[in-house]
């Protein structure tokens, strides 16, 4: 604990402003070597999801690398992100249908390169947020159009992408709900085979909202989806 209730006590490199920040001209060396200091000094830092600005499942998670090496426990985030990306998306591949699956690959792709290839590996929520909207309409399409094992995997599958999307951003959950309109909009036909499956995805939307909004009622990032921005894109960044 800091000084107060909004205080922690966290290591120097970690609590001190990044250096780099904002400027274009330097590099992380500014940094120094306290990155690879294994005693670190601590310090009282008041930015933390100890205030509950993003729910708890991400940094909970990350909280079980996190050691008095930062680097080492930075490295270890960035390859567990990592590695959850990879396995997933190998998962899912390997669930769908052969003529589905260029759909996964093309998709990514597309959308990863150049952004999404720096957040996903990186410690921001945002990774697990990008991770769960790429995943979840394909295993949604794909739970349409598998039956057995397969389609058993692909709605256990969606159901984890959920749970990892909402789990780390409540901006995450509109996101899933325009992953299964795009399934819906998509796959839709008048028929029974259709409406059975979709009654899935319409609860997991519904469980995915209800899952995350207990998490952090008064959030920013929440209170951005439901009332817009409350000031100028990019305020307080300079």
């Amino acid at each position: 604990m800091g000084s107060s209730e909004d205080q922690r006590l966290v290591p120097t490199p970690v609590g001190s402003p990044v250096c780099y920040a904002f400027i274009s001209e330097q590099s992380a060396s500014c940094q120094g070597a306290g990155f690879k200091t294994e005693t670190p000094q601590m310090v009282a830092a008041d930015r933390g999801n100890w205030t509950w600005d993003y729910p708890p499942v991400f940094y909970v998670v990350m909280g079980l690398f996190a050691g008095t090496e930062v680097l080492l426990s930075v490295l270890l985030m960035r390859v567990f992100d990592v590695c959850l990306f990879v396995g997933l998306s190998i998962a899912i591949f390997i669930l769908l249908t052969q003529s589905r699956r260029p759909s996964l690959t093309w998709g990514f792709a597309i959308a990863l390169v150049p952004l999404e290839m720096f957040i996903i590996p990186s410690t921001n929520p945002s990774s697990w947020a990008v991770i769960s909207t790429g995943t979840l309409w394909i295993s949604l399409l794909g739970f349409l159009e598998t039956s057995g094992r397969r389609k058993f995997g692909l709605g256990t599958l969606a159901v984890v992408s959920t749970v990892i999307g909402v789990g780390a951003r409540a901006d995450a959950v509109p996101y899933s709900i325009l992953a299964v309109c795009a399934f819906v909009a998509h796959s839709f036909t008048l028929d029974r085979r259709f409406i059975y499956c979709f009654v899935r995805p319409a609860l997991l939307c519904r469980s995915g909202h209800r899952l995350g909004a207990p998490f952090h009622p008064e959030s920013h990032e929440r209170s951005n989806v439901v009332g817009g921005c409350s000031r100028p894109l990019g305020a307080g960044m300079a």
